[in-house]
């Protein structure tokens, strides 16, 4: 606005300096004419001067409002034009001619990456209550960028790209996950391994933040690394862990145990049927912990061979 008022000044100037200009051409030939030479050279004078400062004047206005109508938006920004204070279209990169009386403003409108994570000095992750009622620190990743058609609308709504980053974006990022997680009961989902389940907890916050942004930011990618749970249920799903674990080696047990009976079990059938197959399973005994083979055969002097299933 102030560059329009010094270009209107000066052209008012120029227009000024013109009129005096003429008047006084005007005055100096009646005055030649009328033979009254000192008012004549007075006034030719004062017509000289007056032309050179309308024509300077007017020069350095034109110059002005050409100067002033060429806007340069820089790479991967967005430049919003207002036209007496209110936003009226967006510009992309690049040179382009506007009106003295709008001005350019330029957003960002590169690819966005805000990391909430809590490492160090930072703690920037989001908080947010589960759905067994216990509180948790996410660590998350958002992308995005503002979508350009919308640059007007958004400016207009939050003046700035700092207030659209956090009264807009990062506002409903921690919303949508306080939305996701209210129906995440960590207790429940121990088995299925941390990585699945962010995965599609971070698939579910994105679906919900580009409902909650509408068509005004782009939503890239939505990312879950770590939920970092408060210690009660930490602890919990430690020890839930555990008796999967527990659990897991019981139940192999149990299969080892059921392989090994069903084992003895045909040995013994086929001993019942053919004796040599005892003699075979001794030398392969006697083969892998070493001695004397000398006791595998039915009537030699050496051990005696327990048959399994027989007594």
């Amino acid at each position: 606005m102030g560059t329009t008022i010094f270009i209107a000044i000066l052209f008012l100037t120029a227009i000024g300096a013109f009129a005096v200009a003429v008047k006084s051409g005007r005055q100096a030939r009646l005055a030649e004419r009328k033979g009254a030479q000192s008012v004549y050279e007075k006034k030719a004078d004062t017509s000289f001067w007056a032309w050179c400062v309308s024509a300077v004047v007017g020069f350095v206005a034109v110059l002005s409002l050409v100067l002033s109508s060429i806007t340069l938006v820089s790479t991967k920004n967005i430049g919003v034009v207002t036209t007496f204070g209110r936003p009226s279209q967006f510009l992309d990169n690049g040179l382009h001619l506007t009106a003295p009386w709008q001005e350019v403003t330029e957003l960002d409108g590169a690819i966005q990456t805000d990391n909430h994570i809590d490492e160090g000095d930072k703690k920037t992750a989001i908080d947010a209550r589960l759905g067994n009622n216990s509180t948790a620190r996410v660590d998350s990743t958002v992308v995005w960028r503002l979508k350009p058609e919308a640059a007007p609308s958004l400016f207009q709504d939050y003046r700035g790209f700092d207030a659209i980053r956090d009264n807009l974006v990062t506002r409903e990022f921690t919303a949508a996950i306080n939305d996701v997680l209210a129906g995440y009961n960590p207790l429940t989902q121990v088995g299925e391994g941390d990585g699945a389940i962010n995965g599609k907890l971070a698939t579910m916050v994105l679906d919900k933040l580009k409902a909650k942004v509408g068509n005004r930011i782009e939503v890239i990618g939505v990312n879950i690394p770590v939920i970092h749970f408060d210690d009660r249920t930490q602890l919990s799903i430690n020890n839930l862990q555990t008796e999967i674990a527990n659990t897991k080696i019981a139940l192999q047990r149990q299969k080892t145990a059921e392989a090994e009976a069903e084992a003895n079990r045909i040995l013994s059938q086929s001993v019942s049927h053919d004796p040599n197959v005892l003699v075979s399973k001794c030398l392969d005994l006697v083969r892998e912990k070493g001695g004397s083979p000398a006791g595998c055969w039915p009537g030699s002097a050496g051990a005696v061979v327990a048959i399994p299933g027989q007594k």
